[in-house]
C-alpha cells in the first residue's frame, strides 16, 4: 500500500505571509491541528498547533501545562488584559515566524511504512505529500490508522 491510497488530498493550506488569526481560523473551522505553508504554490512550511503553543507558553503560565504539565497558577484579577493584548498582538503575526520551515514531507509513491517510520521517528502528526514540487496531498497518523485497517 502506498501513500496515495491513504492520504486526504483536499489540504487545508495557509499562505506565509498570512497572519496567524487566519491560519486559526482556517484550523478551528476545518478541525485540523496543522496545516502546510505555502509560499505562492510552494510548500515553504507547517505550521501546527503544537507551534502556537509553543510560542505562547512562555507568555502565558496556563499554556506551559499543554507543554510540560507544569501546575497552572490561579489567574490573579485583571489577568485577562494583558493576555488579550498579547494574543491580539501575536495573531496579527505572519504564519512565517511560528511555522517549522522545511517540513518533512512524501511522495504520493513512497510506502506507508517509510511514511509511518518518518512520523515515528521525527515525533511527526502529518507529513504534507509532494509530486513533481507540488503539495498534492498529506498524510495523517489517522489516514495510516485507515491504510492498516484496510489491509
Amino acid at each position: 500500500m502506498r501513500v496515495r491510497d491513504v492520504m486526504t488530498r483536499e489540504v487545508r493550506t495557509v499562505q506565509a505571509d498570512a497572519p496567524l488569526r487566519e491560519c486559526m481560523a482556517v484550523m478551528v473551522q476545518a478541525k485540523v491541528s496543522g496545516l502546510p505553508v505555502l509560499e505562492e504554490d510552494r510548500l515553504v512550511g507547517i505550521i501546527t498547533e503544537g507551534d502556537i503553543i509553543r510560542r505562547l507558553r512562555v507568555q502565558v503560565p496556563w499554556v506551559a501545562f499543554f507543554v510540560d504539565g507544569t501546575t497552572v497558577p490561579a489567574p490573579a484579577v485583571g489577568e485577562d488584559e494583558p493576555l488579550r493584548e498579547l494574543l491580539h498582538t501575536l495573531r496579527q503575526r505572519p504564519v512565517r515566524e511560528l511555522m517549522t520551515p522545511h517540513a518533512v514531507s512524501v511522495s504520493p509513491d513512497d510506502g506507508l511504512p517509510e511514511a509511518a517510520r518518518l512520523m515515528v521517528q521525527r515525533n511527526l502528526k502529518r507529513l504534507p505529500v509532494i509530486a513533481e514540487r507540488r503539495l498534492v496531498g498529506i498524510i495523517s497518523r489517522g489516514d495510516l490508522v485507515r491504510g492498516m485497517l484496510a489491509l
